[in-house]
């Protein structure tokens, strides 16, 4: 098949070609208006594609960066038909299909906003489908197994300085990466970035694992409100998530009881704010204060994130439910406040009641890392002094001392964050039962 750098190429070389389309000028120009300003970021456009990929049931998303383009494999039969995706793209309306209708909303981002070319081909599709910048192509696909959208780094006809541009691409290819890891992290199939898994609860920002957070347990609840895809935390060749998770430090937080048959209706993650302070020999952890926060979801996405109406402590609680039926604003990636908004929103924080009251903490995984590196540095030091006493006493015992010094400076370290965390614990499970009605609502 034709690629895309090619197909530009080839199509600079020669000249334009015409429009398979049969649109009229007015809705083109209303269309690209539309396209200017209802996404709001600049990296917006990659949500509705994971959001597309989820309401296809595609199995797995794989995107590949370079510094040209972004490339998405989708795994999985594909049900989009060139047809429909090329007669209908400059029609505004869904036509009942939210599929397709977010895969148009991305790539009018990219196309019609940005002026930047895609290609796209689906599984067993007869040709693919170019866009040069300004107007639609095909080209034979030859016979291509599985669902690909390719799109480029650089507006058509933009060429810029081989230096300027590999920084730039740099630059885009690690906002991507950024972009998804905050946003895309409950999506419910396995989604990678140049092999990496950016999926999971693990990797949820500010309540997920961190230098500066440490869940110490993860509620799945359910309940009468709509469910919640939870991520595949586990590859295909490996147990399901209910047994295990991809991630060893979140194999102990799903306890037994919690797996319930019926649909999970929300997610709660019960996190701990340390991280280190200062560098090498004068580092030391202490806890940090952080909201709590509800993070809602729609087709894999997080659509909107709140921070709940309560004092920042060294922990916290992190709800992630399902934004399905509530009202959004254009873009679909922010929710309006109305009264379907307080109602769900109140009956997400009662489901979380019996969690939070019931939570506990078990210091030993988070701490089990420091431990074992002030264990190493403890051990390096004293042995390596015991070592250079014969040659240099002075230097021998002062590293000996050292090493005793780091060990239980350590200790005391534990001590003093396993009691900051246990007590804002305590205060978080006094709190949260106030919260009833209006009071709930984030500001």
């Amino acid at each position: 098949m034709l690629e895309l750098d090619d197909f530009l190429a080839l199509e600079t070389s020669q000249g334009v070609f015409d429009s398979s389309g049969q649109f009229s000028l007015s809705r083109e120009k209303a269309l690209e208006k539309l396209a200017a300003f209802q996404l709001p970021g600049e990296m917006d456009w990659l949500l509705k594609v994971v959001q597309a990929a989820v309401r296809a049931d595609f199995l797995e998303i794989d995107l590949r960066l370079s510094k040209s383009q972004a490339e998405f494999r989708f795994s999985g039969a594909c049900r989009w038909r060139l047809e429909d995706i090329e007669g209908s793209f400059y029609d505004p309306e869904s036509g009942g299909d939210r599929s397709l209708q977010a895969l148009k909303e991305a790539l009018w981002s990219v196309s019609l906003h940005n002026a930047r070319p895609f290609c796209l081909v689906g599984e067993n599709w007869p040709e693919a489908l170019f866009w040069n910048g300004e107007q639609f192509s095909r080209q034979p696909a030859n016979s291509a197994n599985l669902t690909r959208l390719t799109v480029s780094h650089r507006k058509r006809g933009d060429s810029g300085f081989p230096i300027l541009r590999e920084v730039e691409a740099a630059r885009r290819n690690a906002s991507i990466l950024q972009h998804l890891l905050h946003k895309a992290f409950p999506c419910p199939i396995p989604l990678r970035v140049d092999a990496r898994r950016v999926d999971g609860f693990h990797l949820c920002p500010g309540h997920g694992l961190s230098c500066r957070s440490y869940p110490f347990a993860l509620g799945l609840l359910t309940g009468q409100i709509p469910p919640l895809q939870c991520p595949q935390l586990a590859a295909p060749d490996e147990p399901s998530y209910v047994e295990t998770s991809l991630h060893p430090e979140l194999r102990k937080l799903v306890a037994p009881d919690s797996r319930a048959s019926q649909p999970v209706a929300a997610a709660a993650l019960l996190t701990g704010h340390v991280g280190p302070v200062g560098g090498g020999r004068d580092t030391k952890w202490k806890p940090f204060f952080h909201p709590c926060r509800i993070y809602w979801v729609s087709d894999g996405v997080v659509v909107d994130c709140r921070a709940f109406d309560l004092t920042e402590r060294s922990c916290s609680i992190g709800l992630i439910a399902s934004a399905e039926g509530l009202v959004t604003d254009l873009s679909g990636l922010c929710l309006q406040v109305n009264r379907e908004y307080q109602d769900r929103l109140d009956k997400v924080c009662r489901l979380a009641d019996d969690f939070v009251v019931r939570a506990d903490l078990h210091f030993e995984a988070m701490l089990e890392k420091a431990r074992s590196s002030g264990k190493w540095m403890f051990a390096l030091m004293v042995v390596g002094g015991v070592s250079v006493t014969t040659l240099n006493p002075a230097f021998g015992l002062f590293m000996t001392f050292c090493g005793f010094s780091n060990y239980f400076t350590r200790a005391s370290q534990e001590t003093t964050i396993s009691k900051q965390l246990g007590e804002d614990l305590r205060l978080l499970q006094r709190d949260w039962p106030r919260l009833a009605g209006g009071s709930r609502l984030p500001g």
